[in-house]
């Protein structure tokens, strides 16, 4: 639950936790018991050098720029976690890379 203070409440096996919220990039929670949550979900524009659009982001699949003419991509495994190997396929074409969210 969410505390008046802002606080998020949970309560595990009778003992209660509270987390503050970081919104990031990334997401976190810092928890009383000194463990943090962080979320952080590949997701949204991928963007150039030049600041264009190369594609979007979304439910494990990348939707290239309008005038490429590239079918959709599929992004494996999900969710994709930090700093872990992702894979993209796109029609016959397939190609990894390591996720870093920085």
């Amino acid at each position: 639950s969410v505390l008046p203070n802002g606080l998020v409440s949970m309560k595990v096996g009778g003992t209660s936790y509270t987390a503050t919220c970081t919104l990031g990039p990334p997401a976190r929670l810092e928890w009383s018991d000194g463990c943090t949550w962080i979320r952080d979900e590949l997701q949204g524009c991928w963007v150039k050098d030049d600041g264009s659009i190369a594609g979007v982001v979304r439910n494990g699949q990348l939707h290239w720029g309008r005038n490429t003419g590239r079918p959709v991509a599929t992004l494996r495994p999900i969710p994709v976690f930090p700093h872990c190997m992702v894979s993209m396929s796109c029609g016959e074409e397939e190609s990894q890379a390591t996720f870093d969210p920085g």
